[in-house]
């Protein structure tokens, strides 16, 4: 039996003589080709997961301007349909793939988790109306985030179009655009259009020119789209049809980070010193000043209409109104219920 193991062992020298002395050609040839093979697969791999992100596509105004009526909702009565405010679609890319929401006032639909009839309309002007519960919620009020959110499935999204959110900050001076429904003008397919010029941003209020003949009741929920068809922000209400308040999408932007990444934290701060910090969902409800124990005036914010910021809350009073030792009281209102309250003595 030694013999034949010999005489394998000498075939596998012989064989690998033979690729020393012939097959070096070939070696580097086939290491080639399974290079390029390799890389070509690599490719393709990457080439399909680049298409499974969903890539952002273009998005142009007058895409925009021929489809609004797809992108506008209304929010209506569960039983028989009846309209009570505006509101519209968007879409947003903040987790690296495409997600679609339905942008309504809090004042209308309410906290999360609440159920909500929405009515849309397709390309044709037919409605439709759908059930569906609120997925994220912000606080009622012109100084509140007044927007509840409502996450739409792929399927859901079908047939509508999904304005955006403006990447950038709105500027006093700059013209836009609302686009929703009134109790006073509408017909269940006919959304109406008007412009205001901004007036102030503060925090995420924006104030503009609003002037109309009528009452705007139902308005509120519109998207306030500026010329390039980016939502500058949410209408959510007006003083006496003369001047229009907005939640700025950088609020709306708020809300989405808070339900993706937990970022709930929302610091109110007095003259640079942060005196709580407060939940999305939280708002300010009223502001006391006292001095000597005495009430010396009380602002109502939650339709306080002057400029006003979480950040900066020193701006509902006077330049020297607040003295040395007067305290102030920050009452702190979740879902229309006082949660606590915050003191500050002025030094």
């Amino acid at each position: 039996m030694k013999w034949r193991n010999w005489m394998v062992v000498f075939c596998m020298l012989v064989c690998w003589q033979a690729v020393q002395a012939q097959g070096n050609w070939r070696l580097p040839v086939l290491a080639k080709k399974i290079e390029q093979s390799l890389n070509k697969n690599l490719r393709r791999a990457v080439q399909v997961g680049v298409r499974t992100q969903a890539p952002v596509q273009a998005y142009a105004a007058k895409n925009v301007q021929a489809n609004i009526n797809r992108a506008l909702v209304q929010v209506v009565d569960r039983g028989d349909g009846l309209f009570h405010t505006s509101g519209f679609v968007f879409e947003e890319f903040l987790t690296g793939k495409r997600t679609v929401w339905a942008a309504l006032p809090y004042h209308s639909a309410g906290r999360a988790g609440r159920e909500v009839y929405l009515r849309f309309f397709d390309a044709n002007g037919q409605s439709f109306v759908k059930r569906f519960k609120v997925t994220q919620s912000g606080s009622g009020g012109i100084n509140g985030l007044d927007v509840s959110l409502v996450k739409l499935s792929p399927e859901e999204a079908v047939g509508l179009f999904a304005l955006r959110l403006a990447p950038f900050k709105p500027q006093v001076g700059q013209l836009a655009y609302g686009y929703g429904f009134t109790y006073m003008l509408r017909n269940e397919a006919g959304y109406e259009s008007y412009p205001r010029a901004i007036t102030d941003v503060t925090g995420f209020k924006i104030t503009g020119d609003f002037n109309l003949p009528f009452d705007p009741s139902g308005f509120c929920g519109s998207p306030i789209v500026e010329k390039g068809g980016y939502v500058l922000g949410m209408h959510c209400g007006s003083e006496k049809g003369r001047r229009s308040f907005a939640v700025s999408a950088e609020g709306i932007n708020k809300l989405l980070r808070a339900f993706y990444f937990k970022e709930n934290s929302l610091p109110v701060k007095y003259c640079g010193k942060t005196l709580a910090e407060i939940t999305p969902s939280q708002r300010i409800g009223r502001i006391v000043l006292k001095r000597g124990g005495k009430i010396i005036k009380q602002v109502n914010v939650f339709d306080f209409t002057g400029p006003f910021s979480y950040q900066q809350t020193e701006r509902v009073f006077r330049p020297g109104e607040v003295q040395k030792q007067d305290e102030l009281q920050f009452e702190i209102i979740e879902n229309g219920e006082t949660v606590r309250r915050i003191s500050y003595t002025e030094q």
